[in-house]
């Protein structure tokens, strides 16, 4: 792996432990959301001004639009898939949310001209049917509301346009990026948190500086970076190793543990996965597939 990946991989592998931070925090999720992004800009903030980073250049000022744009598909994806949890089960709006890889993978092509291969889609389809099964959809009698499906698959669009918009900004330093668009997040959310009375306990307090420190403002300064050195289809393989990773904690923290076909979905996210490296091996001189020309 790159430098790219490795970055969007690290991502993905700490986005898949915020649940974790959510699941102790006593706080609903419009509210956690809001303490995230302002704790992100906060941080991003204090990064900023020591790396004397604030100023744009003049050929990046073209790339604003991708940049507020893309703060606002992020803010509107977080509410719309938390809308979509009250709606209908977890795992529903989860599954139906990883439906965002495919949506990049076919917005790449249209917007950006990536290719897309028949191993591409086979190994995106892998993912997806293995998210799927780690969720439990298969096994579960659930009734499942319109309303909160469709919710979920705004979600997805919203996080695909987010990463899509992402791709698109190659001037704008990655940790300004991310350091507008929490700023955006921030404002977004404002109106509508609601912070009961006990909310700044010691724990909470913990837990929230963790999920605004290393939550936000690292993991988005790792995932905008990656995004702009790699194509969409390494992307939307990479994008799985976030449920794979809540899974594992799910699993060995939480002590909720797999089923069969949880273990079958994990083995066919990874083999999407292990598919990509194998054939890099075998074609080393198609790396140049996965990694987008030009990437700083």
């Amino acid at each position: 792996m790159n430098s790219f990946m490795l970055s969007f991989a690290g991502a993905m592998i700490l986005s898949g432990t915020i649940g974790l931070v959510v699941y102790k925090l006593p706080l609903d999720p419009y509210t956690i959301a809001f303490f995230r992004c302002a704790g992100g800009f906060v941080t991003l903030s204090l990064v900023i001004l020591a790396t004397r980073q604030w100023r744009l250049k003049t050929s990046s000022r073209k790339e604003l639009k991708f940049l507020v744009l893309g703060g606002v598909a992020l803010v509107l994806n977080w509410v719309a898939l938390f809308a979509a949890m009250k709606m209908t089960s977890i795992s529903v709006a989860v599954s139906l949310y990883y439906l965002a890889p495919l949506f990049v993978l076919v917005g790449g092509a249209v917007w950006l001209k990536d290719k897309i291969t028949p191993s591409v889609v086979l190994r995106i389809l892998m993912a997806f049917i293995g998210s799927i099964l780690v969720a439990g959809l298969v096994e579960s009698n659930i009734h499942i509301a319109l309303g909160g499906v469709l919710l979920a698959i705004v979600a997805a669009v919203f996080y695909a346009s987010a990463t899509l918009f992402g791709m698109s900004i190659q001037e704008i330093s990655s940790l300004q990026t991310a350091w507008a668009q929490t700023g955006i997040g921030a404002l977004l959310l404002l109106p509508i948190i609601a912070i009961p009375e006990n909310t700044f306990s010691e724990t909470n307090i913990a837990l929230l500086i963790t999920i605004g420190v290393v939550h936000t403002g690292v993991l988005y300064m790792l995932f905008f970076y990656g995004i702009r050195g790699m194509k969409t289809s390494m992307i939307s393989l990479l994008a799985y190793l976030d449920p794979v990773m809540a899974l594992l904690i799910d699993c060995f923290i939480l002590d909720n543990h797999l089923t069969g076909l949880q273990m079958t979905g994990v083995c066919f996210i990874f083999g999407a996965l292990a598919m990509d490296m194998v054939l890099k091996r075998l074609l080393p001189g198609k790396l140049s597939f996965f990694v987008r020309e030009g990437a700083r």
